[in-house]
């Protein structure tokens, strides 16, 4: 498979609720990967045009942490696992510094996965009354 549109185009699709590709970051289950896509797509998608500051010491930069634990306390209702923030920061970081479309040309294969941000909704209403 070959990718040829930039990270721009990608958050464009995956705010209109098209169905965008991606790779799997959770492997647990669709609910634990799903929560993680939102994040990883929030950050990506809230950071705009802005340039990457240059990591130090092999860190992120404090502005993109505070921005990635904006995001995180504004999608605050998904429950996010540390882990889910990690992969989540870790992609969106990849995705921003190298581009779209290297990233997913690199990814292998088997973890490539279509996903939208129509988060999936149970209606948990017991009754009518």
């Amino acid at each position: 498979m070959k990718f040829n549109e930039n990270i721009n185009e990608i958050v464009e699709k995956w705010n209109k609720g098209e169905i965008v590709w991606s790779v799997s970051l959770g492997g647990i289950g669709p609910s634990y990967e799903q929560a993680i896509q939102e994040l990883l797509f929030g950050i990506i998608s809230s950071w705009g045009d802005k340039e990457l500051p240059e990591p130090k010491d092999d860190k992120y930069p404090e502005e993109y942490n505070k921005h990635v634990d904006e995001i995180v306390h504004k999608l605050k209702g998904l429950g996010f696992s540390g882990a889910q923030v990690s992969a989540a920061k870790s992609a969106a970081w990849q995705f921003m510094k190298y581009g779209y479309y290297e990233m997913m040309n690199k990814a292998q294969e088997d973890r490539l996965i279509q996903v939208d941000n129509r988060f999936f909704k149970v209606n948990n209403k017991v009754s009518d009354e």
